[in-house]
This record gives C-alpha cells, sequence and structure tokens, in this order.
C-alpha cells in the first residue's frame, strides 16, 4: 500500500436468506487479506465522522444498533400522546448508492489521499459471482 501497487481483490457474492422471505440478501465476502487493510480504514473513517452524529443515529454506528433505536424510541414516546409512528425499509440502500457521490462525500471530509484512493479501489474492484468478475457501476460491493 505504500508503494501505491496496491489492487484491491474482487468481492465474492453470496446470497444468504432473508428472515420469513423466499428472497435471498446478496452479501460481498472480502478476501481475507484485504480484511485488516479494511478494518483499519474503517476505525480512521470512525473517528472522523462519529462526533457530527447526533444522539438518534443508530444505523451501522459502534456500539449502537437496533436495540439501542427500540430502547431511545420507547423512551421518547412512553407517556406521550403520539399519534403516529414511522418506520421505513430502505429498498437495496448499499447495492444502489452512487459511487460518485460517495467518493465525494469522503473527500470532503478526509484529507488523506491514500485514504481516498483506497476507498475508490474497493469501489471499483468488482464482483466475483459464478467465475465471473462484473465490474462494479453503483452501489458497494
Amino acid at each position: 500500500m505504500h508503494r501505491c501497487g496496491y489492487k484491491a481483490p474482487s468481492v465474492r457474492r453470496v446470497y444468504i436468506p432473508k428472515p420469513g422471505k423466499q428472497e435471498k440478501r446478496p452479501i460481498g465476502v472480502t478476501a481475507v487479506s484485504d480484511r485488516a487493510l479494511q478494518r483499519s480504514t474503517s476505525q480512521v473513517l470512525t473517528a472522523i465522522y462519529e462526533e457530527d452524529f447526533l444522539p438518534c443515529s443508530f444505523g451501522g454506528r459502534p456500539g449502537v444498533g437496533a436495540h439501542h433505536a427500540v430502547s431511545t424510541l420507547y423512551e421518547i414516546i412512553s407517556g406521550r400522546k403520539i399519534g403516529w409512528v414511522l418506520e421505513a425499509d430502505l429498498k437495496n440502500f448499499f447495492g444502489s448508492l452512487d459511487q460518485e457521490w460517495i467518493q465525494r462525500f469522503v473527500e470532503h471530509w478526509v484529507g488523506d489521499p491514500r485514504i481516498i484512493s483506497l476507498i475508490r479501489r474497493w469501489l471499483k474492484a468488482g464482483v466475483l459471482e459464478e467465475g465471473v468478475v462484473h465490474p462494479s457501476e453503483e452501489g458497494t460491493p
């Protein structure tokens, strides 16, 4: 990576069943050798972005999850007259993200060109499915 010769390996696509549905969810499995680099990059990005999250933001953050969200919601609505509660499920959110937008978003807050380059390489690495590597034009592999 320090010599700028790093080439991101393709991500192997597997499908796992969705609970209670016939439909299956696509999951990207990264190469074992790449996981440490992705984990350390994730830690850098978490340190950068974590301070900007609101206490009511739960998705994809370390140490908080769905149980925290439900608990917070319960605290907010208990003892109050509530007219409605909205629940939303974004279909194929990570598979439909605009890669150009992701890169611009990261570039806005991250000043290290090595991190930006790594993310660009991971986004463009492609997806290995049934022995064939498909380019990834949108979403995160």
